[in-house]
């Protein structure tokens, strides 16, 4: 059986093809598919980067604590090293007293008889070299405190007879070490008796030297 389409062209209905649609379609997969891979190549560098960064974060963690470490060691060298200059300053200025008593007893005669050892001070008037405003050289008279070693006893009869201090004061001023560390500056004696004896009580000073 014939049909015949009496209708104009610009109404006749057509049969339009599925060809542009399969290519959009195509093109559409195609972008969806490489997205897809753009974002999981991009989530994978992102994990690594955050990988990345959780292992120097880590090593940072480490090198925090090595650091702090090394600032407390510091700090401890430098508190060390404090110590270290107060005690040589100590041992440098300290007076070893032992070295200096055993000194004094080889140097006291045996007919010397001590009451009393003591260190103490007084205050001296000691002339000091300065410069006035023009830088001219004088001389200045000061008050200083300085330290004493007092030596207090009694002297009985040596083998001369006579209750003499003087080997005591000789000894002590013409010894090559004792002299050293101690000058004598006054001398006080007197005779009296103890227990029906002759003895001369005597109080001998020395400056300890600076």
């Amino acid at each position: 059986m014939i049909k015949i389409n009496l209708l104009p062209n610009e109404i006749r209905p057509f049969t339009r093809t599925p060809l542009p649609h399969i290519i959009s379609l195509a093109v559409l997969a195609a972008v969806l598919f490489f997205m897809s891979q753009t974002y999981m190549a991009a989530n994978g560098e992102l994990n690594n980067v955050n990988t990345q960064i959780a292992q120097q974060e880590a090593a940072l963690d480490l090198l925090a604590a090595t650091v702090k470490e090394y600032e407390e060691l510091e700090r401890q060298k430098e508190e060390l090293q404090i110590v270290v200059a107060i005690i040589q300053k100590i041992l440098e200025d300290r007076t070893i007293w032992s070295e200096h008593l055993h000194r004094l007893t080889v140097l006291t005669p045996d007919n010397i008889w001590y009451s009393r050892i003591r260190l103490t001070s007084r205050r001296f008037t000691e002339e000091v070299q300065t410069t006035d405003t023009r830088g001219n050289p004088i001389t200045e008279r000061t008050t200083v405190n300085r330290n004493v070693l007092q030596l207090s006893g009694y002297a009985t009869q040596d083998e001369t007879g006579r209750a003499s201090t003087e080997p005591l004061a000789t000894n002590t001023t013409t010894d090559p070490e004792f002299p050293k560390m101690f000058e004598l500056v006054t001398s006080d004696f007197e005779d009296k008796e103890f227990d029906g004896y002759p003895v001369r009580e005597f109080n001998f000073e020395y400056v300890v030297r600076r």
